[in-house]
C-alpha cells in the first residue's frame, strides 16, 4: 500500500501530518490477509495520537528549560521528515531475513542491514548517480511474535522523522570492544568506527529524549557497551563539537549519580546537544563513509538555535 501517510493524515487530528515521517510504505507478503492489513493500520491510527501528544508534552518541557524556542522545537521535529523514508515490513513470520557481512558495501546496487542490536529494524539503501544514496527506515517485527507498538512504531516512526539511522553505523561485527568509546583517550585516538558509534548513539539519544524513552541499561539510556559509554560519549562530542553543549550534558549526567530518570530535567539537557548534533549531520548518514573529524570540528555553533543554547 502506498502513501500510507496520505491515510494517517486523513485520519488523525489536523497537524498530525507535520510530526509523521513524509514518506511511509507499507509492504506485506501475500499471505497476509486483508483483515490483518487492515487491523494493523486500524492500530496505527489509534496508536500515533498518544505517541505525538507525548512528543508535544516533551517539547514544551524542552521549551519550559531554556534549551529550545517553540520555532526551534518544531524545526527540528519537522525540517527532515524527508531525510529517511519509513518502509514497515508486514511479513507473515517478521523479521527483515539474515544478516549477510557481504550485503553491506557500496558495491552493492541496493540492500538492507538490519540493526546490530534489534534485527528486525535496519536501514535499506539504493545507490543513484550521486555521492549520497536514497535510504530507508525498514521496520518489520520480531520473528514469530506480534508487533510491539512502542518499539516497531513509535520508536521507529521518530527515527523516521527527526533522526534518521546513519547506513554507516550498521554492520554488527564492527562493533567490537576494541571500538567501544571508553577505549579512546583522546581526539587522536579516535577511529572511524568510533565515530560512527557516535552518530549512532546521538541519534538514539535524540529520540529517547524527545519520546521519554527508558532503555534497560544501567544508566537508563542507550550505550553500546558499558555503563561507562555514556559519559565517554558525552566528553568526546564535547572535545569535537565544543559549540553544542554537550559539557552541560555531561555535567547533568554527573548530577544524577549514572542513572537517568527519563522524566528529570536531566534527561532533557542531556538529549539536547545530541538533538543539535542530529540537526546538522543528518545529510551524512546516507553514506557508507563515516564523517572525519575534521567535518565534526567544523560544526559551527548552531545559528538556526541562536542565543537560547549559548547560556
Amino acid at each position: 500500500m502506498e502513501r500510507v501517510q496520505d491515510y494517517l493524515k486523513e485520519r488523525l487530528p489536523e497537524g498530525s501530518g507535520d510530526y509523521l515521517p513524509e514518506s511511509i510504505t507499507l509492504f506485506a507478503d501475500l499471505e497476509v490477509t486483508e483483515a490483518d492489513l487492515q487491523s494493523f493500520l486500524g492500530g496505527l491510527v489509534d496508536y500515533f495520537p498518544k505517541e505525538l501528544a507525548t512528543r508535544a508534552e516533551r517539547s514544551q518541557r524542552f521549551m519550559e528549560l531554556g534549551l529550545f524556542d517553540e520555532s526551534e522545537i518544531r524545526q527540528f521535529l519537522t525540517d527532515h521528515r524527508h531525510a529517511q523514508r519509513w518502509i514497515i515490513y508486514y511479513s507473515t513470520t517478521g523479521g527483515l531475513g539474515e544478516y549477510k557481512k557481504d550485503a553491506f558495501s557500496a558495491k552493492a546496487d541496493a540492500g538492507v542491514v538490519p540493526c546490530f542490536r534489534m534485527q528486525n529494524h535496519g536501514v535499506a539503501w539504493r545507490t543513484n548517480c550521486s555521492d549520497a544514496n536514497l535510504i530507508w527506515l525498514a521496520t518489520s517485527r520480531r520473528p514469530g511474535e506480534g508487533w510491539d507498538w512502542d518499539s516497531d512504531i513509535g520508536h521507529e516512526s521518530s527515527h523516521a522523522a527527526f533522526a534518521p539511522v546513519p547506513l554507516f553505523t550498521l554492520p554488527a561485527e564492527e562493533l567490537t570492544p576494541s571500538n567501544g568509546l571508553t577505549s579512546v583517550r583522546t581526539m587522536e585516538g579516535l577511529s572511524p568506527k568510533h565515530l560512527a558509534s557516535i552518530c549512532y548513539l546521538c541519534c538514539e539519544l535524540s529520540v529517547v529524549a524527545v519520546r521519554g524513552e527508558r532503555r534497560d541499561t544501567d544508566t537508563g539510556l542507550p550505550v553500546l557497551q558499558t555503563s561507562e559509554e555514556l559519559p565517554a560519549l558525552l566528553a568526546l562530542c564535547h572535545d569535537l563539537m565544543p559549540a553544542l553543549g554537550f559539557d552541560r550534558a555531561l555535567e547533568a549526567f554527573n548530577n544524577v549519580n549514572g542513572v537517568v530518570d527519563c522524566n528529570a530535567d536531566e534527561m532533557f539537557k542531556i538529549g539536547s546537544p545530541a538533538m543539535r548534533f542530529t540537526q546538522s549531520a543528518w545529510p551524512q548518514f546516507g553514506k557508507f563513509t563515516v564523517p572525519d573529524v575534521d567535518w565534526f570540528r567544523a560544526i559551527p555553533f548552531w545559528t538556526e538555535y541562536g542565543a537560547s543554547v549559548a547560556q
